[in-house]
């Protein structure tokens, strides 16, 4: 288990080893650790959520998902969610893979939640734009 901006992110499989297909990674949540609101210009994600109550936009909708939800959130459409308990588990597959490569530099180990380093937002930016994956703060959060 590593961590990504304090919150913990285990890769079941990484792009590595489908071929660049896609990653697969299983993350648990707690309010505080929701990422920026932001966009994709080359992969897609889905969350398969495992436990929790989650709000989520992409563009212009907003879902409510709960367990046995499935969330679509494809490339070129700003996104972001929010976390409605205390707690929040979900499967995340980003396809085609290797966006992982960013998760994995900015992963610090982890001792139960503590992460060794809490990665900052200039980090997050830096890897972001080397990703391609935009920041999109001010047409999400309105």
């Amino acid at each position: 288990m590593q961590s990504f901006l304090g919150a913990p992110l285990t890769f079941l499989i990484d792009s590595a080893g489908t071929g660049g297909a896609y990653s697969l990674m299983e993350a648990v949540l707690r309010p505080g650790d929701e990422p920026p609101p932001h966009v994709h210009t080359a992969e897609d994600e889905a969350y398969y959520i495992l436990d929790g109550s989650w709000t989520f936009r992409c563009g212009e909708t907003t879902t409510e998902a709960r367990p046995g939800s499935m969330v679509f959130l494809p490339r070129r459409l700003g996104h972001a969610f929010t976390l409605q308990s205390e707690a929040a588990r979900a499967l995340v597959l980003i396809s085609p893979g290797g966006l992982d490569a960013a998760f994995h530099e900015l992963f610090r180990p982890e001792c139960g939640r503590m992460p060794a380093r809490r990665a900052g937002p200039g980090d997050v930016h830096s890897v972001r734009n080397q990703q391609d994956a935009l920041p999109m703060i001010a047409q999400l959060s309105r």
